[in-house]
């Protein structure tokens, strides 16, 4: 499936199975997006290819979480590997990856004129899946703080 940031310096194609298609709610991911949530969606890393990776600005947002945009329009852009699994902005794909929305996360984070409503009558009863997913980035982004705090340019081709 090909995607493109804004202003097209930056695409890529990015063939599935495509798993954990989630909303994150959180703080950092609002404001990247500029949105209420992130939607993304997971993607086999070895199944990513890349163009323009010299309009790629990597931005350390936490200890270890590196965040990439496009460097001329800002576009978000997908994140580096975490145990064979890429995270790609749906907001960027130019089709369906075909996997329904599994969760919400972060709630407790949300936008606070974004309505609870809204997110109880579309999330599951179980997000195991997805908050396993998360345990093992976070735990992956920790392992990754005693890593020097530079700008850098993507290592995901």
């Amino acid at each position: 499936m090909h995607a493109a940031c804004l202003c097209g310096d930056v695409s890529w194609e990015v063939e599935g199975p495509f798993e954990l298609m989630h909303h994150c709610h959180c703080g950092m991911c609002r404001k990247a997006h500029g949105t209420a949530f992130a939607t993304v969606v997971a993607a086999p890393a070895d199944r990513l290819q890349m163009r323009g990776l010299e309009g790629i600005v990597t931005w350390e947002s936490s200890p270890g979480f590196w965040r990439r945009f496009c460097g001329r329009c800002g576009s978000s852009l997908p994140g580096n590997p975490v145990d064979g699994r890429v995270f790609v902005p749906c907001g960027n794909l130019e089709g369906d990856p075909g996997v329904p929305i599994l969760a919400h996360i972060f709630v407790a984070s949300k936008a606070p004129w974004y309505a609870a409503a809204a997110i109880a009558a579309r999330s599951p009863s179980s997000t195991r899946e997805i908050r396993s997913c998360v345990g093992t980035v976070i735990a992956a982004a920790v392992a990754r703080r005693a890593r020097p705090r530079t700008r850098r340019t993507s290592a995901c081709a």
